[in-house]
């Protein structure tokens, strides 16, 4: 996959996809439970290098129960300081009706049509979000999520500041 915009100088590192599960939500060792309220959580992870996001799962712990709307789960891209979404909604899953226990859904963000790689600076943040909960009937749902990072190398003849700064 090609970078593009002010990431076009860069190419992947020759480190191999990392995953990261999240199973913490607001200091609690907990899966997220689609029935409940919807809400954002904090700041979940950090970018420690120049990296790029290129997929976002949910794995069920639950089966998900919803006879009129399927929960939806988010990826939210945030800022240094976590104040500022710079990209909301970056990565969105629907968990469809019926998901049973043991099963993933991923988002494949390296090839999807709508989304494309979150690309990160050191230090942004991401943050994970329960945009919609399940609706109608006996509703029920939960699972952890996780999101698959590559590192972004920088070439050595490159000014990191000026180049992230310049216009794409």
């Amino acid at each position: 996959m090609p970078l593009t915009g002010r990431y076009q100088n860069y190419a992947f590192g020759n480190s191999a996809p990392l995953w990261v599960n999240v199973e913490t939500l607001n200091g609690a060792d907990a899966a997220e439970d689609l029935a409940v309220t919807a809400a954002a959580y904090g700041t979940i992870w950090r970018a420690p290098d120049y990296v790029a996001i290129t997929r976002f799962r949910f794995f069920v712990t639950e089966a998900v129960v919803a006879t009129t709307t399927a929960p939806i789960v988010a990826l939210n891209h945030l800022d240094r300081d976590a104040s500022t979404e710079l990209e909301a909604s970056a990565a969105l899953l629907t968990i469809p009706t019926g998901t049973a226990i043991g099963e993933c859904k991923t988002c494949h963000m390296d090839t999807h049509a709508t989304y494309g790689p979150i690309l990160m600076e050191v230090g942004e943040c991401l943050q994970f979000e329960h945009m919609q909960i399940c609706v109608g009937g006996s509703i029920t749902g939960q699972g952890w999520y996780a999101f698959e990072y590559r590192v972004i190398s920088v070439p050595q003849n490159a000014t990191v500041a000026e180049d992230l700064d310049a216009p794409s």
